[in-house]
């Protein structure tokens, strides 16, 4: 693996930068948000992903601390998922088949990875020999699971369970813990693990296991935010946005300010990126990155904005003025709106076909998941 520090191609990066003029208002206001509602004796809600199918997963909640976790179907109906016996329980991550995984607490009040079919049926992720689970994060199309558990030592390492096995996925070299995020159609798992001087290291597992460091030698802390089937990987070095290629090369993204901090969000499966950051020191901007690592900044140059999420068809979804905000692929804004009477909104995330899930503030000032359909 050839990993490039960043000093190296800090030049190369910046002759991708393209400051390219986001379009503001160029259309009307898109479709009314839908109130997801919330559970009984709750007060709040929130959206954590959506499925192909427009299957969204979240929470429902009174206290932060005490999360139910829930699915709505394409029209908006709500089911509470089920746990191991206690109370609580969250969600991480859906296939488009509808598997959601994450974790659920048992009756004596210990949390277990969890797993749960399109059906709602749940089931416990096995844990490592002398262990236990923690939670799981992420599943691919395949049902392989990725997630975290603690060995025998009580260390927290990346975790596979893949046909009913699981397996410990290790750290690097000296260090103790590590943790996944994400995993591609093809098995390919990223996370980030600890080294011995308790340095955060971006990190990818390939299907077989095999971890490769994808941090700069000498660097400081890196993390992945996300990953495509095409092997290209995004996060942030050094408090700058960065992609890595299907071999671990590191490409600084262009931004700005070379002193202000930038971060990736999302990646599409044709290599586009969606994140942001400070072009000048304290002002936000939501940015797209092309293939090719030419760089448009989103939103208004006066207003705080941020990206959080990409579909396949270059269409950004994050949050501008304080409103939910979609980008097409020429980032032409539209402003999403929010609940009757809410004072602020949010777009999480967006499906290939458009519909977009997120959430609004309600007039008496609670937390509601919304969705915006296509």
């Amino acid at each position: 693996m050839s990993v490039l520090h960043l000093k190296t191609i800090a030049a190369s990066a910046a002759a991708l930068l393209v400051l390219g003029a986001a379009t503001a208002a160029a259309e009307p206001p898109g479709s009314p948000p839908l109130d997801l509602g919330v559970l009984p004796g709750d007060a709040h809600s929130e959206v954590i992903a959506i499925n192909a199918g427009g299957t969204v997963i979240g929470h429902s909640y009174q206290e932060l601390y005490a999360k139910h976790a829930v699915k709505w179907d394409s029209a908006g109906t709500m089911t509470q998922l089920a746990t191991l016996g206690g109370k609580g329980s969250r969600v991480a991550a859906i296939a488009d088949d509808g598997t959601i995984v994450g974790y659920a607490e048992r009756a004596n009040g210990d949390y277990a990875a969890t797993r749960w079919d399109s059906t709602g049926k749940i089931s416990e992720l096995p844990a490592l020999p002398g262990g236990k689970t923690i939670g799981a994060a992420a599943i691919n199309a395949g049902g392989v699971i990725a997630g975290v558990s603690l060995n025998a030592a009580g260390q927290s390492h990346a975790t596979r369970w893949d046909g009913g096995g699981v397996t410990d996925l290790g750290t690097l070299p000296g260090g103790q813990n590590s943790w996944t995020n994400g995993i591609s159609g093809d098995g390919t798992i990223t996370g980030a693990a600890v080294d011995a001087d308790g340095v955060v290291h971006a990190v990818r597992w390939d299907a077989t296991g095999r971890l490769t460091d994808l941090a700069p030698k000498g660097a400081g802390n890196s993390t992945v935010a996300d990953s495509n089937d095409r092997g290209t990987t995004v996060g942030q070095a050094d408090d700058a946005a960065v992609s890595w290629d299907r071999s671990g090369t590191l490409t600084r993204l262009a931004w700005p300010s070379a002193t202000d901090p930038s971060w990736t969000a999302a990646v599409s499966q044709d290599g586009t990126i969606a994140g942001g950051g400070y072009p000048t020191f304290g002002k936000t901007q939501a940015a797209r990155w092309d293939a090719a690592g030419h760089l448009t900044l989103l939103g208004r140059a006066d207003a705080d904005s941020n990206a959080s999420d990409i579909n396949a068809a270059g269409t950004i979804v994050g949050q501008s003025s304080g409103f939910a905000a979609r980008w097409d692929s020429n980032g032409v804004l539209v402003d999403l709106g929010a609940l009757p009477g809410g004072a602020d909104s949010w777009a999480s995330a967006i499906n290939d076909h458009g519909t977009i899930a997120g959430g609004s503030r309600t007039a008496d000032g609670k937390h509601h998941a919304v969705l915006w359909r296509a």
